[in-house]
C-alpha cells in the first residue's frame, strides 16, 4: 500500500531510522511483519477459482501468538509516531 508516493514498508524503515536505530533493524522489523503474515496465512488459505483447499488446524495459541505480536508491533510504531509528533 503507498500513500503520498512512500510504501508501507519504507515508512516503517524510515521511522525505525529516525529513532535512532541503525537501518538493517528497519529491515529486520519489516522481516518480521512479513514472517508474521505468512505464519497467520498458512493458517487459512483462501480457494481459489473453484479448487477445494484444506483448512490447516489453527489452534488457539496460534491465534494468541499471532495477536499478541501483532498488538505489540502496532504497539512500538505507534509510540514511536507518537515521539515524533
Amino acid at each position: 500500500m503507498k500513500k503520498d508516493g512512500i510504501s508501507v514498508t519504507q515508512g516503517v524503515k524510515d521511522l525505525i531510522e529516525r529513532a535512532g536505530l541503525p537501518a538493517p533493524a528497519g529491515d529486520d522489523l519489516v522481516q518480521i511483519i512479513g514472517k508474521l503474515h505468512s505464519f497467520a496465512s498458512a493458517t487459512h488459505p483462501v480457494a481459489k477459482e473453484e479448487q477445494t483447499v484444506d483448512l490447516a488446524v489453527f489452534d488457539r495459541e496460534d491465534a494468541v501468538f499471532v495477536l499478541t505480536c501483532i498488538a505489540s508491533i502496532i504497539s512500538t510504531i505507534a509510540k514511536k509516531l507518537e515521539r515524533e509528533a
